[in-house]
């Protein structure tokens, strides 16, 4: 007999002559990953595959050819492998796309991840979950906007307290720190960021606020207090970072002159 848990554990059994003991434990697999409560698992035909489906939008499976024979031995290992992985466990919240590399950073407030998916291949090829100090104890961070630098290294990610800033390395999200050992700026319930297309500047808004800073030195070269009445829905810049633009849930767009800092 197999059991799925609520944390992703799978439990082996066997079926026992004893009345008192009708089952006993044979071997208790856990994931490696975060775990995901099992909603479903099915052998196929031949009974040589075990099939697990997460609530996470996971699907895994064991090959389980001779598995009975060798669950009693400690030494043999058993490969989890996952069919379907990289999916958040709820709705995409804020999403970016890298000018210069074929890579998608994406995060949910489901499950506080960060995920960084190559859309050539179709895979994610990294998630992390980002811990922040607070009260003197680490703390996931609840993401409320990202944007990827358009060479595809850097990423800027807000919370309710602030911006920080990562470097995107090989199969890891490493805090960034400039030459001053900085690697967040005080701007909050910033919900939406946007990088320019050179690169060279950072746009962030809080509110009614758009913040424009230069991206490296995070250094705030101007606070633009619009006129929008409802919630700045989204924000882009032109081509050639002349002009920033942003829209109101009022339908209204406001053109920002970023040469003269003017609206």
């Amino acid at each position: 007999m197999v059991i799925g848990s609520n944390q992703g554990h799978i439990l082996f059994l066997e079926k026992t002559n004893n009345p008192l003991i009708p089952f006993i434990s044979l071997r208790l697999i856990s994931r490696e990953i975060k775990p995901a409560k099992v909603v479903g698992l099915t052998f196929n035909n031949s009974q040589d595959y075990l099939a697990i489906a997460y609530n996470s939008n996971e699907i895994g499976y064991f090959y389980t050819n001779n598995i009975i024979d060798n669950l009693r031995n400690k030494n043999f290992t058993l490969k989890f492998e996952l069919v379907c992985d990289g999916f958040h466990q709820g709705a995409i919240t804020a999403m970016d796309v890298a000018l210069q590399r074929p890579i998608i950073v994406t995060t949910s407030k489901t499950d506080k991840t960060i995920r960084i998916w190559n859309y050539l291949t179709g895979h994610c090829e990294y998630c992390k979950i980002i811990l922040t100090e607070k009260d003197d104890s680490e703390k996931e961070m609840d993401i409320l906007s990202l944007a990827i630098h358009p060479n595809g290294y850097y990423i800027a990610v807000s919370d309710k307290d602030m911006i920080r800033f990562f470097h995107l390395c090989y199969k890891e999200i490493r805090f960034y720190n400039n030459d001053s050992g900085n690697n967040q700026t005080p701007k909050s319930n910033c919900h939406l960021l946007k990088f320019s297309n050179g690169g060279h500047l950072l746009a962030a808004v809080s509110g009614k606020n758009v913040y424009i800073l230069r991206s490296y030195s995070r250094e705030t070269l101007k606070i633009f207090k619009t006129n929008h009445t409802g919630i700045i829905k989204n924000i882009a810049f032109d081509e050639k970072d002349y002009f920033l633009y942003s829209i109101g849930s009022e339908g209204i767009i406001i053109e920002y002159n970023l040469f003269e800092l003017t609206m």
